[in-house]
């Protein structure tokens, strides 16, 4: 048995690149990959060559929210996250700041600013 057989796993960002090859990798892990991205024909390939592999993959248009909801249609269950996508300057064209949040020390965000820009804000 395959290390990620019967899982099931979305890796965004990943018609190419670095997503591309993490959900080749899980795929051959025996993984169903669930192929997400906004370059559409890309990720359709993506997933057209996992498949001609022998492996389960779909393509989702990325909407993270979408995605997921897509995933869990299909299959019922998400066992893997590859937060893989990147918003380039898509935060800077919609106005936003970029953001950066304090990990709990074990490198998970704990979704407070750090403590410099926490007073830089007051």
């Amino acid at each position: 048995m395959r290390r990620l057989e019967g899982r099931v796993a979305l890796v965004t960002g990943s018609a190419s690149g670095i997503g591309r090859a993490t959900a080749e990798r899980r795929a051959a892990e025996g993984a169903a990959i669930a192929i997400t991205d906004v370059q559409d024909e890309a990720g359709e390939q993506t997933a057209a060559a996992i498949r001609d592999a022998g492996r389960e993959a779909f393509y989702v248009h990325l909407d993270v929210t979408d995605a997921v909801e897509r995933v869990l249609a299909e299959r019922g269950r998400l066992d893997i996250l590859v937060n893989n996508a990147g918003l380039g300057d898509l935060a800077r064209d919609r106005g936003d700041e970029p953001r950066r949040l304090e990990s709990d020390g074990r490198g998970r965000p704990n979704g407070r600013l750090p403590r410099h820009e926490r007073a830089r804000r007051r």
